[in-house]
């Protein structure tokens, strides 16, 4: 009896899923369990899954970090800086492919 893909990858991602966790729970990551949280950015218009102990850099160290004077519009950072993740919102047209993919993310939730 033959497995199709499909069901080889969902038996691989279930197996992982056991091993390592769901982002919606906690993932182990170098044997340390990470806890995520929704994160919403730009006035509730994204949100991104990020570990639940990230913060928004500091005026002063994003000024250090990035000394030019765009530098992203939100940094969020770990608690001893040297991992960040950085968002810009940038105005321009929506095109189709950008569509498609938002039809695809499931929206904030309330």
């Amino acid at each position: 009896m033959g497995y199709s893909d499909e069901a080889i990858i969902q038996m691989t991602n279930k197996h992982k899923r056991g091993v390592y966790g769901s982002i919606e729970d906690e993932i182990c990551i170098r044997g340390k369990k990470i806890c995520f949280r929704q994160d919403a950015l730009f006035d509730n218009k994204m949100s991104v899954m990020l570990p639940d102990n990230f913060e928004d850099m500091s005026p002063e160290a994003a000024k250090s970090k990035y000394p030019m004077e765009q530098r992203p519009q939100v940094i969020k950072t770990s608690e001893d800086t040297k991992i960040n993740f950085t968002f810009s919102l940038i105005e321009q047209p929506i095109t189709n492919v950008i569509l498609r993919i938002s039809n695809t993310v499931a929206p904030l939730s309330a």
